[in-house]
């Protein structure tokens, strides 16, 4: 399979989980596994609200998509959501991105978050230059690494380190990883810190 084919899988993918009836979004959330653990969850604690909100189907491209790591309301480490293939719209515009995606967690994500670490999934909208924030996941193993991983960048998602010197991962192919300095004051400190292997997918 190609790049581009598998780019085509990604986005017939998320276009699956489109729905036009309120019946069709029901059944959706009733097939999903993770949805029914957490309802079944939140039957055994009642301090805990559920509550299922409808908003309106927004078509995202696989590098709009990002996946943040927040620890202690701050943003530590962001990288691109799927992870098999290199977005060149997305290299283009790292540094932007990065510094976006600091400030709005910063500012707005961050202080009226439920707990003080989350994972976070991220878009990007190249029309109106902003980030739309996903979904909350927990913090820790139970939620994907993208680009890191749990147990070799530990130290890097919960923020005590501010540099990563070589890819960990065992991918063969082009990639990008933002890694974030702690701010100091007010000055933003996004490290310039980007990996990249500049090799194709190996079949």
């Amino acid at each position: 399979m190609t790049l581009d084919e598998l780019v085509k899988v990604q986005e017939c993918e998320h276009l699956s989980m489109k729905n036009r009836r309120g019946w069709e979004a029901l059944d959706l959330l009733c097939s999903s596994q993770r949805i029914m653990d957490d309802l079944d969850r939140s039957q055994h604690q009642p301090t805990n609200q559920v509550s299922i909100i409808g908003r309106p189907w927004v078509d995202i491209s696989p590098w709009q998509e990002l996946r943040g790591f927040i620890k202690d309301r701050q943003l530590t480490a962001l990288s691109q959501y799927y992870t098999a293939q290199h977005f060149h719209e997305l290299w283009d515009r790292k540094q932007l991105i990065g510094d976006m995606a600091q400030e709005f967690v910063e500012a707005s994500l961050g202080p009226c978050m439920p707990m003080e670490d989350a994972v976070v999934d991220l878009m990007y909208d190249p029309q109106s230059d902003q980030l739309l924030a996903i979904e909350l996941n927990p913090f820790g193993r139970c939620s994907g690494s993208a680009l890191f991983s749990w147990a070799e960048d530990r130290e890097i998602l919960n923020l005590s380190l501010i540099h990563i010197s070589e890819p960990t991962r065992l991918l063969s192919i082009s990639y990008a990883v933002f890694c974030l300095k702690k701010k100091k004051k007010k000055q933003k400190n996004l490290k310039n810190g980007i990996m990249s292997k500049n090799e194709t997918l190996k079949k």
